[in-house]
């Protein structure tokens, strides 16, 4: 495997594993969407600086729009909604637990959606987190953290973390062609949050 991708990898893997835990306090006194709201109006509006500067707007392939849409409804909207809920109920080990499982549920929809055959080595890699998830989450340690303690039923923990990272993944696959078609990913990621912080913030005009 090459070595940025990886790097790339372990890399976001850290970002969301600190932000789930810098993240649990200030969500459980805001609740899910309050939190949300003030998380991607400030992401959008620091991804939409970054872009700017780095003259990344150029680039940008706008007839994939329809791709943009979906990816920020479902996959930023939708996806961060229910995984601060989900963190609210479950905690952070929890939450990063099932957020785990973006790479086995991602391999499946490529399957179907876009017949991505993946390879033996891949698909062992997929039982393994499935397997390793499944002990953490059902024979987890009887005495958890503070963090870690909740009154909320697990199927509606579960529900809730593979809800979203089902979303994350789908929001991740329909913009593989604007990827594929020279958008570079600081710019898809500025949109991505730049149409969800616009959506969130209509939302909240509502009574």
């Amino acid at each position: 495997m090459p070595l940025l991708p990886l790097l790339a990898a372990l890399g976001a893997s850290f970002g969301w594993a600190s932000g789930i835990v810098i993240a649990h306090n200030p969500a459980q006194k805001l609740g899910a969407f309050a939190f949300t709201r003030i998380q991607l109006i400030a992401c959008a509006t620091l991804a939409t600086l970054l872009t700017t500067l780095m003259d990344q707007w150029t680039n940008v392939p706008w007839q994939f729009w329809p791709a943009f849409l979906i990816s920020s409804a479902f996959g930023i909207l939708l996806g961060n909604l229910a995984m601060i809920a989900c963190l609210r109920r479950g905690g952070p080990r929890r939450t990063e637990l099932l957020l785990s499982l973006k790479a086995p549920i991602v391999g499946l929809i490529a399957f179907i959606w876009l017949q991505e055959t993946p390879s033996i080595i891949e698909l062992i890699g997929a039982l393994t987190v499935l397997s390793g998830v499944s002990l953490a989450i059902f024979f987890n340690n009887p005495a958890p953290s503070k963090s870690d303690r909740s009154n909320a039923p697990l199927t509606h923990i579960l529900l809730l973390g593979v809800t979203a990272t089902t979303l994350q993944g789908i929001g991740f696959l329909v913009m593989k062609p604007a990827l594929q078609a020279g958008l570079t990913p600081i710019a898809a990621t500025a949109i991505r949050l730049l149409g969800a912080a616009t959506l969130i913030s209509l939302m909240a005009l509502w009574p």
